[in-house]
C-alpha cells in the first residue's frame, strides 16, 4: 500500500530573481556634485581605454536615507547602477578606492 502525505503550504516568503544591482556606500566627505565630476573623469578614462561610450546616466547618486537600512553610515553617499550589471568591473575597483566605498549587490 502506498502512503501519501499532504503538506499544506503555509506561505510563500521570497521571490528569487536573477536581479542584482551594484550599490556603493561611499564613506566620503565629498558632495554629490564633486562625486559626479570625479565619476565623469573616471568614465572619460574608461571610455578612452576600452573604446566605450558610457555616460553618467548609468549611475544614480544620492544621499543615504532611512529606507536604506544601513545604520553605520548616517552621512554616506550612495552610488547605484540604474540597471543590473551595467557598471564594468574596472569601474567597481576605481569607485571603491576613490570614495572609500563598500559595494554590495542588492
Amino acid at each position: 500500500m502506498k502512503q501519501v502525505f499532504i503538506v499544506p503550504v503555509h506561505s510563500f516568503v521570497d521571490v528569487i530573481t536573477n536581479s542584482s544591482t551594484m550599490t556603493f556606500i561611499c564613506d566620503t566627505d565629498k558632495k554629490i556634485e564633486e562625486i559626479r565630476e570625479i565619476l565623469q573623469k573616471l568614465l572619460d578614462v574608461y571610455n578612452e581605454k576600452f573604446k566605450s561610450s558610457l555616460t553618467l546616466n548609468i549611475f544614480n547618486i544620492r544621499k543615504i536615507n532611512e529606507e536604506d537600512e544601513i545604520s553605520e553610515h548616517e552621512e554616506a553617499i550612495i552610488i547605484e547602477e540604474i540597471e543590473d550589471y551595467i557598471i564594468p568591473p574596472e569601474l567597481h575597483t576605481w569607485i571603491s578606492e576613490l570614495f572609500n566605498a563598500r559595494s554590495m549587490r542588492t
